[in-house]
């Protein structure tokens, strides 16, 4: 028992280490997050309990689906998951990989480091499915609510980091394109866009344009002189049947007199 004992006031005091960092996390995603003096002094609940107002109350006064909104939703989504696991074990022991994951990738955020954010950001739902597969289940039926309480917030806490990641790609897309637009307006073309406009293919002087016109007027000639004797036969052959229908037409008032003169 003393041993048990022990290692919970190891657990402890490894959080009170951690909360000072929990609360500048949210400072800088936050400026105007009020401090909360000496945390070293509360105990880990009270200090929690604390973090977890101030959380829940930034939270109404920033703009949806911002950065800084996703941040501060995923600060108090780890919060009360603190608290929770906390009720269900009685020690902040299982708690501490996904909560040092967790303040790595929000620690990224002021440096600009949106690739490294990302990258703990998955590493710490990797330890909250590992911390779920891990829950005690041989429980008394008292506790079985205070489970579902734990696996309702860690549930939670993972959408929030789902969408705190879809922000992030968001933004390192819109940077990369910035940056790429900057670069092409400033001159600073990447080796596969360079350009040279010394000579358009517009302009009647270039070699492309002169070689073009070349070749369409050999095809005109070619095509006239191909055509012409299609079309003299074509001529021909009509003048032809027009000689012959006239003089079928002629023909024909000479039978007639033959037959009446005979008639006669």
């Amino acid at each position: 028992m003393c041993d048990v004992g022990m290692e919970e006031e190891n657990d402890s005091w490894q959080l009170l280490n951690r909360l000072p960092l929990l609360s500048g996390c949210g400072k800088a995603v936050l400026p105007t997050l009020p401090p909360l003096g000496t945390l070293s002094t509360l105990s880990p609940t009270t200090s929690l309990s604390l973090l977890k107002t101030q959380f829940s109350s930034s939270l109404p006064t920033l703009p949806r689906h911002s950065l800084s909104h996703c941040s501060v939703s995923v600060l108090y989504q780890l919060t009360a998951l603190l608290m929770d696991d906390h009720s269900l074990t009685g020690h902040y022991g299982n708690c501490l990989s996904y909560l040092d994951l967790t303040l790595s990738s929000l620690q990224c955020l002021p440096r600009g480091s949106l690739y490294l954010c990302v990258e703990f950001l998955s590493k710490a739902r990797d330890s909250l499915k590992h911390r779920k597969r891990n829950i005690n289940n041989r429980l008394l039926d008292t506790e079985e609510l205070m489970r579902l309480n734990f696996l309702n917030r860690m549930e939670q806490l993972d959408q929030a980091m789902v969408v705190l990641r879809e922000v992030l790609l968001v933004s390192i897309v819109r940077q990369h394109t910035i940056v790429t637009r900057e670069q092409l307006d400033s001159g600073n073309r990447p080796p596969g866009l360079v350009l040279d406009s010394s000579t358009s293919s517009c302009d009647q002087d270039s070699p492309v344009m002169t070689r073009r016109v070349l070749l369409n007027n050999n095809t005109l000639t070619q095509g006239d002189n191909m055509k012409t004797p299609d079309r003299k036969v074509k001529e021909e052959g009509l003048l032809g049947s027009s000689e012959a229908d006239v003089t079928a037409g002629s023909s024909l008032p000479a039978a007639t007199s033959v037959e009446m003169t005979d008639q006669g």
